[in-house]
């Protein structure tokens, strides 16, 4: 068990409430979705996030190294510092996937999904740079404007 997890637990107990860790195993599921229901659900998310918390969902820009490197690329000619960052942007990218998916999570299929990531970072990106574009999002066949937090319906004329 991690420290932070030990000291967690010894400051709830400490301050008098009882530390129970339940025996159920939570499992989650991805359902199968076809692309435009993809991104429909990503930018609902990002919106959501975005009103949520502005200013931390911008910093957000930062953490597509993968998805940067590559537009660096394309943009520099594929110069060679350009493939030297995109090197460096794809170890660091693969090792966190495969430290996170493989090993803490037991997910048998990142290794063979790891020709996804460069795509779904580009996707990402894109998602993040179009929940700027807007504050609506479809949800279960409606449409909702996002506003201090709340989803508002879109009353439809007709």
């Amino acid at each position: 068990m991690r420290a932070t997890s030990t000291f967690a637990r010894a400051r709830i107990a400490a301050a008098g409430f009882e530390v129970v860790l339940s025996r159920e195993v939570v499992e989650t599921s991805v359902p199968a979705y076809a692309f435009d229901q993809f991104l429909a659900h990503q930018i609902r998310w990002a919106r959501t996030v975005r009103d949520a918390r502005p200013s931390g969902y911008f910093g957000i820009v930062f953490s597509y190294g993968l998805a940067w490197a590559l537009l660096n690329v394309v943009a520099s000619a594929a110069s060679l510092e350009s493939l030297a960052l995109l090197s460096i942007a794809v170890a660091a990218r693969v090792s966190v996937a495969l430290l996170v998916g493989s090993l803490l999570l037991g997910d048998r299929q990142a290794l063979r999904d790891l020709w996804l990531l460069p795509v779904r970072d580009l996707v990402a990106l894109g998602v993040w740079a179009w929940s700027y574009a807007g504050t609506t999002v479809h949800w279960r066949g409606d449409e909702f404007t996002i506003k201090n937090g709340k989803l508002i319906r879109t009353v439809k004329e007709g």
